[in-house]
């Protein structure tokens, strides 16, 4: 059994505030993912994946939620709780 957090939850966990951001973003930053020729910042899909997956269990444990945002094209974003959280509704 793991005694904490793991390394990509710790980094995600330094990097969410209130404002939501995307998978796709997180993973890139959490990878230090450059540009591409065309300017895009491409992360591989176990990158992807390991971002979720750690971001589901922080949800399990109550560190992070996550929201729809966007208008025309929904986008899911993940946020922190605290102090001065966007989102403060009442958690189940």
């Amino acid at each position: 059994m793991s005694k904490g957090l793991g390394k990509i939850q710790r980094a995600l966990l330094e990097m969410l505030s209130d404002e939501p951001r995307s998978e796709r973003e997180l993973a890139c930053d959490i990878y230090k993912i450059e540009p591409d020729a065309n300017g895009r910042y491409v992360c591989s899909d176990a990158q992807y994946v390991a971002v979720r997956r750690a971001l589901r269990r922080l949800k399990q444990l109550g560190y992070v939620d996550d929201m729809w945002t966007g208008v025309g094209v929904p986008r899911r974003g993940w946020f922190r709780y605290g102090e001065g959280a966007c989102c403060k509704w009442p958690r189940t």
